[in-house]
């Protein structure tokens, strides 16, 4: 016999797996809330940089653009159109501050500027002169602080060339005036920065645009982004979480490369940036610890209301295998509906026993009639030599021995083709009779066609539910 367990020992594992169940749901729902505000401030970020880097190489392209369709116009043009041609795109692109043409050696041969004569000048030794020419195609020189607008500026240089030789440049000063506004109305969240640096770090747009016009670089900001930016180039990796030992911080950090080697950044304290994250934790672990109590008080005072009732309930048990059924009680079965109606049932089970005793006894007396009666019938058909007779005998004798209201035998003609009635019982009967009813052995529907077919017994509880049946009284 196994060792039974105890109720209360059961109910207590009942209560503890649940509340160790609730643990690992608050666990994985933290999980699953932690990633899903991770992913979002990740692709909140990523979408910020991206459009900031959208911006900026438009603005890049379209001047690029702009300054090759009219590179290659000025060389046809008279000196005084070039310097007309240059005086108008001045006037409709503000974003140039200084516009002039080279020449083959390096040489201003025309200029639009506001405060600078070059006129005559060499730029050959400028920084943008060389890697223009080599490259044949538009080119962006680093950003510097412009003597002019004393604003971060570039140097845009296009190489003119004709039947594949070099024969000058045109060469504009960009102002990069746009993409600091761009970075100043930008809303990255709070306590953000958003900025944009060439691949020397230097600032090119910066939230606080002091820093760029004090030509402030990356590393000044926090050597822990410049290293992180300049691996994130070569590695393709967008999104970091770094600290930054200067201001002992730790940042999300977000960073797109540019078409033209400058890469856009946004950096956002981790705090802030995860403080949707940190609320849900702690709201998580005060409704777990809540939840945790309530579930515990209401467990056990669900446990005792079930225990204590059972233990009464087992005492009235052995009352009754002593046949003491009056000392029976239900008072004291507690509140639960179920467990009332299972100490009723105890008083109610010595009848429900005596009355199944009985019904045994009249099934297996009904069982023994039967058996006699088939027997009485068999000495009884023996009996009977004309097959009319017996026919009519069988028929009859079913129906009032076994209680059917109607009973027939038909039998198959000489071809084996076709069910004859020979013989049935009652009105009906004679009728069917006198209609010679029959039914071809192949007939479908048909259960009576089917039981003739197979060799077996066909047994249908309500025939109107068969798909075989069908009615036999005005089948001829």
């Amino acid at each position: 016999m196994k060792k039974s367990r105890s109720l209360r020992v059961t109910l207590l594992r009942g209560v503890v797996i649940p509340s160790i169940t609730v643990l690992f749901v608050l666990f994985g729902i933290g999980l699953i809330g932690t990633n899903l505000i991770l992913s979002g401030i990740v692709d909140h970020q990523a979408l910020l940089v991206a459009a900031l880097a959208r911006q900026g190489d438009q603005y890049l392209t379209e001047t690029g653009s702009l300054m090759h369709s009219l590179a290659y116009v000025m060389p046809g043009l008279a000196p005084e159109g070039q310097v007309a041609l240059l005086s108008q795109m001045r006037a409709n692109y503000p974003r140039f501050t200084t516009l002039y043409l080279l020449d083959e050696t390096g040489r201003v041969l025309v200029e639009d500027a506001d405060t600078l004569a070059l006129s005559g000048l060499d730029m050959s030794g400028r920084q943008f002169f060389q890697p223009a020419r080599e490259s044949g195609r538009v080119y962006f020189s680093d950003p510097f602080v412009s003597l002019t607008t004393r604003r971060v500026a570039v140097t845009c240089a296009v190489p003119i060339f004709l039947d594949d030789q070099f024969c000058g440049m045109f060469v504009g000063e960009l102002d990069l005036g746009l993409l600091q506004q761009i970075i100043e109305q930008v809303d990255a969240g709070r306590d953000s920065l958003s900025f944009i640096v060439d691949q020397h770090g230097t600032m090119i747009a910066h939230s606080n645009p002091a820093w760029v016009q004090e030509g402030q670089k990356l590393g000044s900001l926090s050597l822990s982004a410049l290293s992180w930016a300049r691996n994130a180039r070569k590695s393709g990796k967008v999104f970091n979480i770094f600290h930054d030992d200067g201001q002992n911080t730790w940042f999300f950090s977000s960073m797109q490369p540019m078409a033209s080697n400058w890469i856009v950044m946004t950096m956002q304290p981790a705090a802030v940036a995860a403080q949707s994250l940190l609320t849900l934790m702690g709201v998580s672990i005060l409704a777990f610890v809540i939840s945790s109590v309530l579930f515990f008080w209401v467990q056990m005072r669900t446990l005792i209301q079930i225990t204590v009732p059972i233990s009464v309930l087992a005492k009235n048990a052995d009352a009754v295998s002593k046949g003491e059924y009056k000392a029976l009680s239900i008072d004291q079965m507690g509140k639960f509906s179920e467990i009332i109606s299972l100490g009723q049932s105890f008083a109610r089970m010595v009848a429900a026993v005596e009355e199944r005793d009985h019904l045994m006894e009249q099934r297996v007396a009904d069982r023994t009639k039967r058996l006699e009666i088939l027997a009485m019938l068999e000495e009884h058909f023996a009996a009977i030599l004309d097959p009319d007779v017996l026919l009519l005998e069988i028929v009859n004798q079913v129906r009032d021995n076994f209680d059917y209201y109607f009973v027939n035998i038909m039998l198959l003609d000489d071809a084996r083709e076709t069910l004859i009635i020979r013989e049935a019982t009652g009105d009906i009967g004679a009728q069917m009779k006198a209609l010679k009813s029959s039914i071809p052995l192949d007939a479908v529907p048909s259960l009576i066609a089917k039981a003739a077919r197979t060799g077996e017994v066909v047994n249908v509880n309500n025939i109107r539910e068969d798909p075989d049946w069908f009615c036999l009284l005005y089948t001829s």
